[in-house]
């Protein structure tokens, strides 16, 4: 999508190099440039924190921080900020640096001209976007669009790392798609797909704010369950399996039912023994009967309580 108009966040402690710059992108016949300006990093923060903007034009002297430390508190702050350094040491090496820290782009103010300043601005613009796009693509599962087993990794991670340190407890679960064999054998694998679709996308939609619900192998799911405990898991586990029980398919002879399986997570789990406890309640579910739900706890005569 093509640029036509930006805000940008000019970080730059000299008033001559400022007033260039801003007459740069006012004289610019290719885009409009709504810009603010912050004099140091203290300021730009705050100002990132108030306003939404397209790019940071970053100066690396500014008075209250050193060099490239800029960089990496604006990228502390946020990801998804382009940032274009801007510096009077005209070392490659500078540059190179200042890309490693997390900049899309570095300009020498010795070649601070008109229409290399807009072109660098722009671009840097152009990369973040694709970046961020290919890096959204690459958490989700293709075939359903909802996130992938990459990316429940990535928040097991996460609120692991949030309950170690004093954090909200959160629970996970497995969700198996019952008979599937018999659903692919009566209508092919196109009735299958259809179905893994159907199910990734109802799970995806009860899901509370916070919640997680990814698609982890052929027909089976995670769904990571944010501030919940183990006395709450079994009500939004059925929640879930009601859901998809009461699916439509509008094709004489389906009948979809899912199996589940779950456990609170501790502190002291990891992502394989948290979903291993999650596995043997979907076991225990599936032994069971199949369309219930199960869970595990750490205290093993718990498992195998069936959740009404």
């Amino acid at each position: 999508m093509p640029i036509e108009s930006l805000r940008l966040l000019l970080v730059e402690d000299n008033d001559l190099d400022a007033m260039f710059i801003t007459r740069v992108f006012q004289r610019s016949t290719v885009i409009q440039a709504q810009i603010e300006r912050a004099s140091s990093l203290g300021e730009a923060l705050e100002m990132i924190d108030e306003t939404e903007f397209d790019v940071v034009l970053l100066d690396l002297g500014l008075p209250d921080s050193d060099g490239l430390q800029s960089i990496r508190s604006i990228r502390e702050k946020v990801t998804s900020i382009p940032i274009v350094v801007q510096t009077g040491d005209d070392r490659v090496e500078t540059g190179f640096a200042a890309i490693e820290a997390g900049a899309q782009d570095f300009l020498s103010k010795n070649d601070l001209k008109d229409h290399l300043l807009t072109r660098l601005t722009i671009h840097a613009i152009l990369r973040q976007r694709q970046m961020l796009e290919l890096q959204e693509a690459s958490l989700l599962d293709s075939m359903t669009g909802i996130a992938n087993r990459r990316r429940c990794d990535i928040e097991f991670r996460r609120r692991l790392e949030m309950l170690s340190q004093g954090g909200t407890p959160f629970c996970v679960a497995i969700v198996d798609i019952d008979n599937f064999k018999l659903i692919n054998d009566s209508g092919g694998h196109d009735l299958g797909d259809e179905v893994i679709c159907q199910v990734g996308n109802e799970l995806r939609d009860r899901c509370r704010p916070g919640d997680l619900v990814a698609r982890i192998g052929g027909e089976e799911f995670a769904i990571i369950f944010a501030d919940t405990t183990v006395d709450e898991l079994g009500k939004l586990q059925q929640r879930h399996r009601r859901a998809i029980e009461a699916l439509d398919f509008q094709r004489e002879g389906i009948s979809v039912t899912v199996s589940i399986g779950g456990t609170c997570v501790l502190s002291s789990d990891n992502k394989r023994s948290a979903f291993r406890r999650a596995d043997s309640a979907l076991y225990a579910a599936k032994k069971g009967g199949r369309n219930q739900c199960k869970i595990e706890t750490v205290v093993r005569p718990a498992i195998n309580v069936h959740i009404a």
